[in-house]
Formats: C-alpha cells, structure tokens, sequence
C-alpha cells in the first residue's frame, strides 16, 4: 500500500455524465408521458383507447414502458455528440494557435529578429 501513487485525474468527471444520463431518460419518460400520451391521440380521449387511425405517436406509446428508455438513449447520443464535438473543437483550435504562435516564434528566432530586438533593448 505505501508504493500505490494516485493519479490526479479529474474529479467528478464521471458524475456529469450519470446526471446527463439520467436526465435523458427523464425527458425520454416526459415526452412518452405527455406528449405521446396525450388523449387527443387516442379514441375516447384518454390514453387507454386505441390510438387515432394513423396517429403514429399514439401508436408508439402503445409500445409501453420500453419507449421512454429508447428516446433516452437516442437522446444520449444527440447530447453526447454534441459534447464532443465541443470537446474535440475547442482541443483542436487550441493545438492549432499553439502550433501557429510556435512556428511564429521559430521563424522570428531562425531570422535573428528576436535576438537583434534583444540586444538593441539592452542600452546600458
């Protein structure tokens, strides 16, 4: 046990993705709930009936509970695309103005630039 090194990783980085998760499902159960379910989808007006002819969302709330697990998961993949496409974005904007200001630097300091402004600041 006194050879063990923990690596300071990122704290918490997994919890935000539970929440994401969970709140998913959550709008997934919400849209199949009341939207799905809504009565003026169904004969009789109440969610018990038999879906409106060719109301396709009545159709698919008859699917049951499974539904709203479904539309959670494709909700997951929209919002996790996005976060990764934010993710990789800004990453890639930031290797590529690095990479930009190093080759800036490198070709002032290969033409001497740098060093003549050096020497001609140090007046003595």
């Amino acid at each position: 046990m006194a050879n063990v090194k923990k690596e300071n990783g990122p704290k918490g980085g997994g919890a935000i993705s539970g929440i994401i998760i969970a709140a998913c499902i959550f709008v997934g159960w919400i849209i199949w709930n009341f939207i799905m379910g809504n009565g003026a989808n169904f004969e009789g007006g109440v969610n018990t009936g038999h879906p409106l002819p060719g109301n396709y969302l009545a159709m698919v709330y008859k699917g049951g509970p499974i539904v709203p697990i479904l539309l959670g998961c494709l909700l997951m993949v929209i919002v996790f695309s996005f976060e990764r496409f934010a993710v990789i974005s800004r990453k890639l904007f930031k290797q590529v103005l690095l990479k930009e200001i190093l080759m800036l630097l490198l070709l002032h300091v290969t033409n001497n630039k740098v060093l003549l402004q050096m020497q001609s600041n140090l007046h003595y």
